[in-house]
């Protein structure tokens, strides 16, 4: 019999099956169902610090898995970290973490990705990336006129003096028996007026 044959076939299945439970430890918890202000990839956040969470994933049948460190990473692209990189923190929190990174501009699109430590210390691999937006942060952003006629509020004596402003001739005034008298609609330059019949008990 060779014994060195059979020793090298041992410590080849040792190795294998050694790195087998190592990468199913490692992928044993994984980051899903990330969220911003508890809503998915959501648009027009205007707190200027974001709430992120996440939940976790397991891979294997062991009970009691815990997380005991993560690390978020927020960037302008997909996979960047020019805005945040938490660093490993170690903690077990995954609801409600405050965004802590560079101060985020009115419409800016973020995206970020989080990964986790087990009780072991095995990390997982990223997560896909999420995202937010940013809305309008500040009361300086708000350009937008209101909607009106506001001539309409300071006539001109030549306005006073046309119907063309508020001219509703050709209009079909509807109404619902017993609601409007007919003497509403003596002085109102209507075509004519529609009724209904009452409605059946």
């Amino acid at each position: 019999m060779d014994y060195k044959k059979i020793l090298l076939r041992f410590i080849a299945a040792f190795i294998l099956l050694a790195g087998w439970v190592v990468g199913a430890k490692a992928q044993g918890l994984t980051p899903v169902d990330l969220r911003c202000a508890l809503r998915v990839n959501p648009l027009g956040i205007d707190d200027a610090a974001p709430r992120l969470s996440w939940q976790l994933q397991s891979a294997s049948q062991a009970r009691g898995e815990i997380q005991s460190a993560y690390q978020i990473q927020v960037g302008s692209a997909p996979g960047a970290a020019d805005l945040w990189d938490s660093g490993k923190v170690i903690s077990s929190q995954t609801v409600d973490i405050p965004y802590a990174g560079q101060p985020l501009q009115s419409g800016e699109k973020c995206f970020w990705q989080v990964r986790v430590y087990d009780g072991s210390n095995n990390v997982s691999a990223w997560s896909p990336a999420a995202q937010w937006s940013m809305g309008l942060l500040s009361s300086s952003n708000w350009v937008a006129q209101w909607i009106g006629y506001d001539a309409a509020y300071n006539l001109t004596s030549q306005q006073a003096a046309s119907n063309a402003l508020f001219n509703t001739s050709g209009l079909n005034w509807i109404r619902a028996p017993g609601q409007i008298s007919r003497t509403a609609f003596t002085n109102l330059p209507c075509a004519r007026e529609s009724s209904f019949p009452p409605a059946r008990p």
